[in-house]
């Protein structure tokens, strides 16, 4: 109960809005969500039909355009952070943080073939539940040395409280649905005051949850088509 309580007092601080969320596993949940054809925002290569159990998990993010930018003139430094925590990990919270430099309007940000990977799942810690935050931001002019971004994220007081409260609570039971949130809201809000302590940096946010039983950890939706008027994504859980 302590641990949950120090968490919770974190977030009285003001933290991004995010400008989609997509959390179908609760409305199946509330029995509110109906066919999955009735999310226009999800294109799926295997028409969202269930897959058989999996083994291990990973989710990729498959493409990213930058559309405009919030700023006065162009584009410069894009940041594109990842968070993604479950219910199994022994290290319960992955942070990935990219960059790219001298980025312009209208372009697709230049990932690997495979994909920019968000998360892998843990050998045999086949979770039930997974929340995940993909923010895509502009960074401060200039600011292009990723190695000490990351570590100014991850040796901050805060983030290591966190990190500490989930594997603690991790190794008594599994953290529950509500907890792993707060804590992912935390350090997702902790990179982006770390890439633009303006905050006005955000040029979209996407939160989501996926749950094993309902829909197979989110892989039966195949690739998931994500945006709004200055970004856009696609991304995917996938089975290995």
């Amino acid at each position: 109960m302590a641990a949950t309580s120090s968490v919770c007092t974190h977030t009285r601080l003001a933290m991004l809005v995010p400008d989609i969320s997509f959390n179908p596993s609760a409305g199946i949940r509330n029995d509110s969500l109906g066919d999955i054809s009735e999310f226009s925002t999800v294109r799926s290569h295997s028409g969202a039909l269930p897959h058989p159990a999996t083994r291990c998990l990973q989710l990729s993010i498959k493409e990213v355009l930058i559309s405009g930018s919030k700023e006065t003139g162009p584009v410069s430094d894009v940041f594109v952070v990842t968070v993604v925590t479950d219910n199994r990990a022994i290290e319960p919270v992955r942070l990935r943080v990219h960059s790219f430099g001298n980025v312009h309007a209208n372009q697709y940000l230049a990932l690997p073939a495979s994909g920019l990977l968000a998360y892998r799942q843990q050998p045999n810690h086949l979770p039930s539940f997974m929340d995940y935050r993909i923010l895509v931001i502009e960074g401060k002019t200039g600011m292009n040395d990723l190695v000490s971004v990351y570590q100014k994220i991850i040796t901050a007081p805060k983030y290591i409280s966190v990190r500490d409260i989930l594997a603690n609570v991790a190794r008594v039971a599994p953290p529950s649905a509500s907890l792993i949130r707060v804590a992912a809201d935390i350090v997702l809000n902790l990179a982006a005051r770390t890439i633009n302590p303006a905050g006005n940096g955000q040029l979209l946010y996407v939160q989501g949850n996926f749950d094993k039983k309902v829909d197979d950890m989110g892989v039966r939706y195949g690739v998931i088509s994500q945006g709004n008027e200055y970004a856009s994504i696609r991304y995917q859980v996938e089975k290995q």
